[in-house]
């Protein structure tokens, strides 16, 4: 014992074992030797990790009884129980344990108030005076009792998690030291149990765990008050500041209970799924929109349903294994609920945080307002063909152009409310034109005409008698689906002038090209020529767009900036020469259900007023908007009849 407890020379090798079970066993065979050393090694490590010291001695007096034909029966009975506390040992000849002349304190010697009557049963019915025992209160059924475990937690109350269940006992009671509060939740248990259990016989089967009777010291027929007093009294009520006991026994499993287990893992596994579905929800959002808030909070989600699974998991198995093992108490879960809402409340956040930043306002309604909101006259076209699609400035003229599906018309530019007929400046006379955008560079009328999905013209006018146009030149742009178109004559923005469409590439990305300008002279109309073209980076000006919100109906070059119309967006956005949004107007509503209709736009400062034209496709209409305006560039607001 000295050299198993002394840990100063560390673990042990299987060599070493082997030579000291050899030594104290010559006569064992090889196969013997080899597993008492093994077991050795294995105790000699959990020793050096533990530290293990003598503890606790227990003495008493045994008498034992037992057939001289067979062990079918097996009785003992311990008497003067006495735990020690070997802690105290401070002999200077290192001796690892107590003597027999040693001097402890007075406190390390403490009184079992019971005796121990053990009865070990293999095979065959339980002896009827074991019955006829219990039910006269001379003996009381304590099972799993512990000589050993009673010293060892009696002399380190203060260091021990939890007491055994007998610590409970009024007799037992002043034994233990008491450093923390007992969870009366557990007395009450544990005192339901000990009545219920107080009546019943001993388990037969000789096993290491056999079940121990206790009988009260010098009790042999102890009467019904005295009786009471014993094991089968439990304390109730409240106690303060004791520890914590061991429930008396094993959680008694039912069934029924492994399917609620599972029944619980089911919910955890439907609530991860339900983050998955709002995860998933939340990515297709931000995928549509391209919104980085969607991201974020679907991606928080989807890590808080990919935690749940495995918690639920963990928690699943972890009760399992206690009902399995039928242990009594670890299966509330008090972290798992308060971390779940926090995840929950947390998420909530995330989703109203992304709702609110991506919230699309109901536009506002415009209204008629004299001088301000006009509502331009039509008068002289056939408002069921008339499909406005952009607007220009004819300085010179003082005219609004208006371009349509194969027509040009003209009314008065500014803030007019004559109600004369609209000038047609141009019919199509085969009708096989489709006019999407206009504008008038050094009083020459160029006009976007859209042939197939993959190509557009640019069609050039000069102008006759009493003002009709005639298509002059014409070019192939082999631009994709163009319905914006503005002249760029700034250095700033390009090494030269340039004519700039936009179209889209496919129902969901914008397409932005330049052409070098003046354009070359050489084309006629029956002959177009195809121009080359240099593509800008489109992403700049339809960044934080929804998925179909990229397509442009028209652009403007005014005042250093360029002004794009997005009408699946409904609104405008203004740029500089750096690409820099520096100004962006949600427009207002001038039919409901055609919200998504404005198809052309135009500034113009006429008169000291800045005015905004705006042309509506279905049905057909034209605003004249007198803005708020700031001292040139942006930070114009719309009036408050559109607002």
């Amino acid at each position: 014992m000295p050299k198993l407890i002394d840990t100063s020379d560390g673990l042990w090798s299987i060599e070493y074992a082997t030579q000291l079970v050899r030594e104290a066993s010559p006569d064992d065979k090889d196969e013997a030797i080899a597993e008492a050393a093994a077991l050795l090694v294995e105790i000699r490590a959990v020793v050096c990790k533990f530290k293990l010291r003598p503890c606790v001695r227990t003495k008493y007096n045994r008498a034992a009884f037992q057939s001289s034909k067979n062990n079918n029966l097996r009785l003992t009975i311990d008497r003067d129980i006495t735990v020690i506390d070997e802690t105290c040992n401070n002999a200077e000849d290192g001796s690892w344990c107590l003597d027999e002349y040693s001097v402890i304190p007075i406190n390390a010697v403490v009184k079992v108030p019971y005796g121990v009557f053990e009865v070990k049963v293999s095979g065959g019915q339980d002896p009827l005076f074991i019955e006829e025992l219990i039910e006269s209160g001379a003996i009381v059924k304590a099972n799993k009792f512990s000589k050993f475990l009673t010293g060892a937690a009696i002399h380190n109350a203060a260091a021990v998690n939890m007491l055994p269940w007998w610590a409970d006992d009024p007799l037992f009671a002043p034994l233990f030291k008491k450093p923390r509060r007992r969870s009366s939740a557990i007395v009450t248990k544990r005192s339901a149990d000990m009545q219920k259990n107080a009546a019943t016989s001993p388990a037969a089967g000789e096993a290491p765990d056999d079940d121990l009777i206790a009988a009260e010291e010098g009790n042999g027929t102890s009467d019904e008050a005295n009786f009471k007093l014993g094991l089968r009294q439990r304390l109730k009520g409240k106690k303060e500041d004791n520890p914590t006991i061991a429930p008396r026994s094993p959680a008694r499993v039912e069934p029924k209970s492994f399917y609620a287990n599972e029944r619980t893992f089911i919910q955890w596994v439907s609530a991860a799924l339900m983050m998955m579905a709002v995860a998933e929800l939340l990515f297709a959002s931000a995928r549509e929109s391209v919104s980085t808030s969607a991201l974020v909070a679907g991606n928080f989600m989807m890590s808080v349903a990919f935690v749940v699974v495995i918690y639920g998991l963990v928690l699943y198995y972890r009760r399992l294994f206690l009902m399995v093992n039928s242990k009594p108490y670890g299966y509330s879960d008090a972290m798992g609920p308060a971390v779940f809402a926090a995840f929950v409340l947390t998420g909530i956040g995330l989703v109203l945080w992304w709702t609110n930043s991506n919230f699309v306002y109901a536009q506002p309604k415009l209204v008629q307002q004299e001088g301000v909101c006009v509502k331009r006259y039509l008068g002289g076209v056939d408002l069921l063909q008339f499909e406005p699609s952009d607007l220009t400035i004819d300085e010179k003229n003082g005219l609004l152009l208006v371009a349509s599906v194969n027509e040009i018309v003209a009314i008065p530019d500014g803030l007019s409310t004559s109600m004369e007929d609209a000038k047609i400046l141009y019919q199509s006379p085969d009708g096989e034109e489709d006019f999407e955008a206009i504008e008038i560079i050094d009083e020459v009328v160029y006009a976007i005409s859209e042939q197939t999905s993959k190509t557009s013209d640019i069609v050039v006018f000069g102008a006759v008698a009493e003002g009709r146009l005639v298509p002059t030149s014409r070019y192939n742009t082999n631009s994709p689906q163009v319905e914006g178109m503005a002249y760029i004559p700034s250095s700033n923005w390009f090494a030269q002038p340039s004519l700039v469409l936009a179209g889209l590439q496919s129902d969901s990305i914008l397409s932005m090209h330049t052409y070098d300008f003046p354009l070359p002279t050489n084309s006629p109309v029956e002959n177009p020529i195809t121009l080359t073209w240099t593509a800008l980076n489109s992403k700049i000006f339809s960044r934080n767009l929804r998925l179909t919100e990229p397509k442009v109906s028209a652009m403007q070059y005014f005042d250093g900036l360029l002004y794009l119309l997005f009408d699946n967006a409904i609104l405008i956005r203004a740029f500089d020469s750096n690409g820099n949004m520096v100004q962006e107007t949600m427009l207002p509503v001038a039919v409901e259900g055609f919200e998504k209709q404005w198809e052309g736009m135009e500034l113009q400062r006429k008169d000291g007023d800045l005015i905004l034209h705006l042309a509506l496709d279905s049905p057909p209409q034209v605003w004249s908007l007198k803005l708020e305006s700031a001292q040139g560039g942006a930070g114009w607001r719309l009036p408050s009849c559109a607002t």
